[in-house]
């Protein structure tokens, strides 16, 4: 269902069907207990919502997959839903909050730089530009 939803958004450009897709994911996974999944399809949902610009509820999804993925040892969908979630919290004019997140982000992103692999200080430079 996830990937039905990411072709939906990404490939066809239509990102009301694919929060139909994410809301069918989003149910069987809260069913199965699969809070990983569940997560991942949260976070989907929040870029497909974003992307019809409903920052509202975009917002609600990426908090609720970052709270999962805090949980667990997802650090690539915990960093990307704060930085989601940052930039979602900005649009709707909470600059201090969306602050907070960024620099949250920026923390994970250089702690992983100091042994991250080859390439990644330009991605942390450019998170440091977009941030400082």
């Amino acid at each position: 269902l996830c990937i039905l939803g990411d072709l939906s958004h990404r490939r066809q450009g239509d990102p009301v069907l694919a929060c139909s897709y994410y809301d069918e994911a989003i149910a069987a996974w809260r069913e199965q207990g699969n809070r990983t999944r569940l997560a991942a399809a949260l976070h989907e949902r929040g870029n497909a919502l974003y992307a019809q610009g409903d920052d509202a509820r975009a917002r609600e999804a990426y908090a609720e997959a970052l709270e999962l993925f805090d949980q667990s040892d997802e650090a690539y969908g915990r960093d990307f839903a704060r930085m989601n979630l940052g930039s979602t919290l900005l649009h709707l004019g909470r600059a201090a909050e969306a602050r907070s997140r960024f620099r949250e982000a920026l923390a994970l992103y250089r702690r992983k730089a100091e042994g991250g692999p080859g390439g990644w200080n330009r991605e942390r430079r450019s998170v440091d530009e977009g941030i400082v």
